[in-house]
């Protein structure tokens, strides 16, 4: 997969979007009325709570089925995926306030609050780290990290590719954003392919002998790789009749 490959076509939603949202809409109440019809009672609270904790998981498998191959497809999955946390304190506040709702009595407060805390906050750093940003070409907060699948190469860690208009940025740190110079990403190429092709690519890592400019290396460069019996070259300043050691015949 190479960014170049897809069309940025920003964060926006698609027509492909609005069919997966159908399908998982489909499916949340498919789970509600079966929890519906195996409790009477108390099986609708749990078939929506059900469905909140798997809704991340069904749209992560949703989009990474039907949506378009690219980096925005990679991203969506990763931050759907993520959602599973913050389902998990919404559960727990949910079944919180539904006991103090028929009970009358107050939960425990002090572990409402850490349970929001930890599972709100993980993913508020998560986001953080990995939400979009601005692009310093285009200006749209479309910049979203180079993620492949499965896996992560060394390099694309730190490089975004921008939805809007399909550049390529990084940065150290919290330095400014620099042009990327690699265009070779690809899925599934081992670190080690990447950085030979980068080394391949940068003159300063050629070969000791290489022809400046070219990057192939010369061969017998030393003047004692030379044969013995190489003939040298006539010309103005040597006679044809010139000894090797320098010495003119008579």
């Amino acid at each position: 997969m190479t960014p170049s490959g897809p069309s940025p076509h920003g964060l926006r939603l698609t027509l492909r979007h609005q069919m997966i949202l159908i399908a998982y809409f489909a499916l949340a109440f498919a789970i509600v009325d079966v929890a519906h019809r195996h409790d009477a009672s108390g099986g609708f609270e749990q078939g929506i709570l059900g469905a909140l904790l798997l809704t991340p998981w069904i749209l992560g498998a949703l989009f990474a089925v039907l949506d378009r191959p690219g980096p925005v497809r990679n991203w969506t999955v990763s931050s759907l995926l993520m959602l599973f946390s913050p389902a998990l304190a919404i559960r727990h506040d949910w079944i919180a306030a539904s006991q103090a709702f028929r009970t009358g009595s107050v939960p425990n407060l002090g572990v409402t609050v850490l349970v929001n805390v930890f599972f709100f906050g993980s993913y508020a750093l998560y986001w953080y780290a990995m939400g979009p940003a601005a692009c310093p070409g285009c200006g749209r907060k479309a910049l979203i990290p180079l993620m492949k699948m499965w896996g992560q190469a060394r390099r694309m860690q730190k490089t975004r590719w921008c939805a809007a208009c399909g550049g390529q940025y990084w940065r150290r740190g919290g330095g400014p954003w620099l042009k990327e110079r690699r265009t070779t990403w690809l899925d599934g190429a081992p670190d080690g392919d990447l950085d030979a092709a980068e080394a391949e690519a940068d003159p300063a890592r050629l070969a000791p002998g290489a022809e400046a400019g070219r990057g192939e290396p010369t061969a017998g460069v030393a003047a004692g790789d030379r044969p013995a019996d190489a003939v040298r070259p006539e010309g103005p300043h040597r006679p044809a009749g010139a000894s090797r050691e320098g010495t003119f015949t008579a």
